[in-house]
C-alpha cells in the first residue's frame, strides 16, 4: 500500500517553488469546488461557487502544512507565504489576491449582491490560462501538485497520482491544461516504477522527515519559531468597540495584516448614482450634484478628504450619505481650539483609582475601529456564513472619522505627527508608518492604520477671523472641494427646487415633532396659502447670495433656509399671519448670523429688506449694525 516517499516530495517541492500562490491554492480550490457541475464546465462555463473562501481554500492549503496544531510553518512554494489575521483563518493574503490584486481579477469572476455590498460567489474565468501566460506566471506541473495534495492518499504509481488529480481537480472546460502539464517531469523518472526504493513506503511520510530534507529556502524560518500560546484575541464580527477604551485585543500587530486591504469597490459612477439617490431622498439639493459627487468620491477613493465653503451647505450631511455609500461607519467628532496631539493621537489620563491609564485620540481610537471593522468584514466574506453578525460585518466595510470644523483647531500643530501616516492611503506607505502609541503597553505601542481608513473633514471658510490658517504640508495631504449655495432660478416666478426641498423638510420636522398637539394643514395645501411669502423670501435669499451691485454677497446655506421655514410653519400652525411669521423669522434666524458681514454688504442687505417689506428684519439688521443704538 505505497504513499509517495519524502525523497520524492522533496523532489516535488523543489520543482513547486517560486509558484504563485493562486495557481497552487485557489485555482485548484475553485476546480475542486465545481468538479460536480460537469455540464457548466463541458460548456465552458465555469460556475459561480457560493460563498467561496476559507472552507475551500484550507483544506488545499493545508497539504502544505508542515507543522499540525498551529498556523505555521507552511512549506514556502509560492512567492509569498500566507499571512493570518486570525488564528483559524489561513488565508487572509490568498483572499486579498484573488479579490483584489490585478491578477487575481484576470483569474476570477467576482459575483456581488444586488446593492453591490458584498461577494457572494467565485467563479475561474475561462481565460484564466490566458492571463497567467500573458503575465509569464511560472507554469505549475501536474504531477507535482498532485503528489502534495494526495500525500496522504495511498496510490499505487505515478500515474494514479495525475489520474487522482485530473478526477479531483478537473481542469476540461478550462484553458489551463498548458499551464498544468501532464508530462512527468525529470527528477520523477527514477521513480516511475513502484519497485523503486525511494518511491514508495507503506505510511505516509512525517513533516519531521520533511522538514529535515527539505531544502531551508524552501522553509519559511520565521515559521519554525513555536508561536505564542496566547495568540491575539478575535473581536466578534457585530463587535462596536467602546468611544472610551481600546479593544481587548493583547497585541496590536494583527494590525499590519490587514492594513493592505484597499477600499472593496473603485465603480465610481455605481457609488455616485447611490449618494445622488440619498440626496435626493433627503431632499438636498447641491449646485452641479454629480460633478460634485463624483469629484467627492473620486477623492475618497485616492484619500483624505475637506468638504469646505459657508455653513449650513449641506457639508456635514454630504459626509454622512458618501460614508454610507461606501458601506463604512462613520465616528464623529468636532475640533475646537484646544485640540492637541492628546485630541488626535491619545496620551495618558488620571482614572477614578488615581493612576493614569491609555487613552486614545480621535484619529487613533477611528483607525483602530476601522481595523476591527475591516478584521471582521474579511472573516465573514471569508467564512461565508448567513447569520445576522456576519451579514453584519459583510455590510461594514471599514469606518471613517469626519472632523467638524476642522479649522477650528490649530490642525497643523494637533495633527502633525500623522503627517507621514496621511500622506498616502497606499498600503506600501501605510505597512511603513504606524501611528506610535507611546502611552500604551508592550505589543500595543504601534497601530497600523487600514488602506481603508479615510478622514473627512469639513470646515467654514467665511469666519476666517475665527478660524487657523491650514499649511502647505496638511492641503496637500487632503483633497479640498467646495460645497457652494445652490444657484439663482431661471425663471423669478417659480419656487426653486431647493425652496420646495427645504420647505418640505421643515414641514417633516414639525409634523413628526409636533403633529401630535398641533392641527396641521397637508404640505399643498399650506404652499398654495403661503405662496406669497414663499416667493418673498426665496427673492430675498438670492438677494442676499448674488454678488452683483445690488446683492450682499453673501452665501446663505440651504440649513438656513430651513431654520427660516421651521419658525414660519410653527407660528402660521398656531394661527399667526404668515407675512408676519416670516418677518420675525428672518429677523430673529437670520439676522443674527450676519455680524461679519462688512458695511457695504450690511448696506445692501439693508435695501434688500426694505424691497421685501421685511420690517422687522431691517430693524433687526440696524441693531447688527450698531448694536448700542436704540431700537
Amino acid at each position: 500500500m505505497p504513499f509517495p516517499s519524502s525523497d520524492i516530495l522533496v523532489e516535488a517541492a523543489a520543482d513547486l517553488a517560486g509558484s504563485h500562490p493562486l495557481t497552487i491554492v485557489t485555482i485548484p480550490a475553485l476546480l475542486h469546488a465545481a468538479r460536480s457541475e460537469q455540464d457548466a464546465i463541458i460548456h465552458s462555463l465555469p460556475p459561480i461557487i457560493q460563498a467561496f473562501g476559507t472552507k475551500q481554500e484550507k483544506p488545499v492549503l493545508e497539504a502544505f502544512q508542515l507543522r499540525y496544531g498551529v498556523k505555521k510553518p507552511y512549506l514556502a512554494v509560492w512567492q509569498e507565504a500566507p499571512s493570518f489575521i486570525r488564528d483559524d483563518y489561513p488565508g487572509s493574503t490568498l483572499q486579498r489576491l484573488r479579490t483584489q490584486d490585478l491578477l487575481g481579477q484576470d483569474l476570477f469572476q467576482i459575483a456581488w449582491n444586488e446593492d453591490h455590498s458584498r461577494r457572494i460567489g467565485t467563479a475561474l474565468r475561462p481565460t484564466a490560462g490566458a492571463a497567467l501566460a500573458a503575465r509569464r506566471i511560472k507554469p505549475v506541473n501536474r504531477l507535482s501538485l498532485a503528489l502534495w495534495l494526495a500525500r496522504h492518499e495511498d496510490l499505487s504509481h505515478l500515474e494514479s497520482y495525475l489520474d487522482w488529480f485530473d478526477g479531483e481537480y478537473p481542469l476540461n472546460g478550462t484553458d489551463l491544461e498548458d499551464f498544468y502539464p501532464r508530462a512527468v517531469p525529470e527528477y520523477a523518472e527514477e521513480y516511475h516504477t513502484v519497485s523503486s526504493p525511494r518511491w514508495s513506503r507503506h505510511y505516509p511520510a512525517p513533516n519531521e522527515e520533511l522538514i529535515n530534507k527539505i531544502q531551508p529556502a524552501l522553509i519559511d524560518a520565521e515559521a519554525l519559531d513555536m508561536p505564542s500560546t496566547t495568540p491575539p484575541k478575535t473581536v466578534p464580527t457585530s463587535a462596536e468597540p467602546d468611544s472610551e477604551e481600546s479593544p481587548s485585543d493583547d497585541d496590536l500587530g494583527w494590525t499590519r495584516d490587514i492594513c493592505g486591504y484597499p477600499l472593496r469597490s473603485a465603480d465610481i459612477g455605481r457609488i455616485v448614482d447611490k449618494i445622488l439617490s440619498q440626496l435626493e431622498e433627503q431632499r438636498i439639493v447641491l449646485l452641479d450634484a454629480r460633478s460634485l459627487v463624483t469629484r467627492c468620491v473620486s477623492a475618497l477613493l485616492v484619500g483624505h478628504l475637506v468638504l469646505q465653503g459657508p455653513p449650513g451647505t449641506g457639508k456635514t450631511t454630504l459626509a454622512r450619505i458618501l460614508a454610507n455609500a461606501f458601506d463604512v461607519r462613520l465616528l464623529e467628532s468636532t475640533a475646537t481650539s484646544e485640540w492637541s496631539p492628546f485630541h488626535v493621537v491619545g496620551g495618558l489620563r488620571p482614572s477614578s483609582d488615581n493612576t493614569l491609564k491609555p487613552s486614545y485620540g480621535k484619529v487613533a481610537d477611528a483607525a483602530l475601529k476601522c481595523a476591527i471593522h475591516v478584521r471582521a468584514n474579511v472573516n465573514a466574506e471569508a467564512e461565508g456564513s448567513d447569520d445576522a453578525p456576519a451579514e453584519q460585518a459583510r455590510r461594514w466595510q471599514g469606518a471613517w472619522l469626519l472632523i467638524d470644523e476642522f479649522n477650528r483647531a490649530d490642525i497643523d500643530k494637533a495633527i502633525g505627527s500623522l503627517y507621514t501616516v496621511l500622506s498616502s492611503c497606499d498600503a506600501s506607505n501605510l505597512e511603513r508608518s504606524p501611528i506610535d502609541l507611546w502611552f500604551e503597553e508592550e505589543g500595543r505601542q504601534q497601530l497600523w492604520v487600514p488602506s481603508r481608513f479615510r478622514i473627512i473633514a469639513a470646515m467654514n471658510d467665511l469666519d476666517t477671523s475665527f478660524v487657523n490658517p491650514i499649511s502647505q504640508g496638511l492641503t496637500r495631504r487632503f483633497q479640498f472641494i467646495t460645497i457652494g449655495v445652490p444657484n439663482a432660478p431661471e425663471s423669478a416666478a417659480e419656487v426653486t427646487e431647493e425652496v420646495q426641498n427645504t420647505l418640505a423638510i421643515a414641514y417633516e420636522w414639525l409634523s413628526s415633532t409636533y403633529g401630535g398637539v398641533l392641527t396641521l394643514e397637508p404640505l399643498d395645501t399650506i404652499s398654495i396659502r403661503i405662496r406669497p411669502q414663499i416667493m418673498v423670501f426665496q427673492q430675498a435669499i438670492q438677494g442676499l447670495r448674488t454678488s452683483s451691485e445690488d446683492g450682499a454677497g453673501w452665501p446663505v446655506g440651504t440649513a438656513q433656509v430651513v431654520d427660516v421655514f421651521r419658525i414660519l410653519l410653527l407660528q402660521i400652525a398656531n394661527g399667526i399671519e404668515a407675512a408676519r411669521a416670516l418677518d420675525w423669522a428672518v429677523a430673529d434666524r437670520l439676522v443674527p448670523q450676519m455680524g461679519q458681514l462688512d458695511d457695504r454688504q450690511l448696506q445692501q442687505a439693508d435695501e434688500l429688506f426694505q424691497r421685501s417689506g421685511l420690517a422687522n428684519a431691517q430693524q433687526a439688521l440696524q441693531h447688527v449694525q450698531d448694536p448700542h443704538g436704540l431700537l
